[in-house]
C-alpha cells in the first residue's frame, strides 16, 4: 500500500475528528445560548416564551454563533468528503495490485501449459 496515502489518511481523520467535535459542541451550546438568551430577556421584563424565544434567536450573539457553526460544518464536510475520497483512491490501488497480481499468475500458469 501507498505509505503517503496511509499518512494522508490519518491526518484528515484526525482533522475530520477535530472538526467534527466542533461543530457537534457548537450545535450544542446554541441550545445553551438560547436558554441563557430567554433568561435575559425574562429578567429584562419579558413574560411570555415566545418572546422570550423571539429575543434570543433573534440577538447578536445567537446570530454569531449560527455563521462560526455554519462555518464548522463547512469544515466538518471538506474533511469527511475528502475522506471518502482517499479511501476510495486506496480501495482502486487495492483493486490494481489484485487485478496485476492476476494477471501475472495467469500469466505464469499460460506459460507453464505451452512448453
Amino acid at each position: 500500500m501507498n505509505e503517503e496515502k496511509l499518512h494522508k489518511i490519518r491526518d484528515t481523520i484526525s482533522k475530520y475528528a477535530k472538526a467534527k467535535s466542533e461543530r457537534v459542541y457548537l450545535s450544542e451550546y446554541r441550545k445553551s445560548l438560547k436558554a441563557i438568551m430567554m433568561k435575559e430577556a425574562e429578567t429584562q421584563g419579558v413574560k411570555t416564551l415566545s418572546a422570550q424565544e423571539r429575543d434570543a434567536y433573534s440577538s447578536d450573539k445567537y446570530i454569531e454563533l449560527l455563521n462560526v457553526l455554519k462555518e464548522a460544518t463547512e469544515i466538518e464536510e471538506k474533511y469527511k468528503w475528502s475522506l471518502m475520497i482517499l479511501q476510495q483512491e486506496l480501495e482502486m490501488e487495492k483493486a490494481n495490485i489484485y487485478q496485476t497480481t492476476a494477471e501475472m499468475k495467469n500469466y505464469s500458469n499460460n506459460q507453464q501449459f505451452s512448453k
